[in-house]
């Protein structure tokens, strides 16, 4: 069963592995990222990474979306969490947020054409229209750096 949708401008990291898949006891990571799901060699870097017995997929949007809409992923036994670097990829590959109703979401830091949402969260324009229709649609949007801090609510800034 999906258990968490994380979106982490740096993607896989110490605190992902080593706070966010043991706080949900994750078994699957599934990584959707174009790029990435193209390079065999970043994907065996982040391959040893991982704890042993925890499966993984490097997937395109594309892909993603025909493997997360798979009953495969409903089992009892499965414990998934979804990961994502950028909000556009996010908003394209629905099945997550559809099935997942919160997202978590690292800071994401000052960039050229992107104004403050709140303290350490910048968006553009687009990727503001992108949270403000997933707020529509139900979801509820924080922001934490990991599992156990308290969130900070991004609904009430957009």
């Amino acid at each position: 069963m999906l258990q968490h949708v994380r979106l982490d401008c740096r993607l896989l990291h110490g605190q992902i592995i080593m706070k966010w898949i043991k706080y949900y006891q994750a078994n699957r990571v599934i990584v959707v990222n174009n790029a990435i799901a193209e390079d065999i060699v970043s994907q065996s870097i982040y391959r040893v990474t991982f704890p042993k017995g925890i499966r993984q997929e490097f997937l395109s949007i594309q892909s993603a979306q025909q493997i997360l809409t798979a009953a495969e992923i409903e089992t009892e036994n499965e414990r998934l969490i979804v990961f994502f670097k950028d909000i556009e990829t996010l908003w394209w590959t629905d099945w997550a947020w559809k099935n997942c109703k919160k997202i978590s979401f690292s800071r994401l830091p000052f960039e050229k054409d992107k104004r403050k949402l709140c303290e350490g969260f910048y968006v553009s324009d687009m990727e503001r229209s992108l949270l403000t229709a997933l707020k529509r649609e139900g979801v509820s949007l924080e922001m934490r750096a990991v599992p156990t801090e308290q969130s900070v609510g991004l609904n009430q800034y957009l």
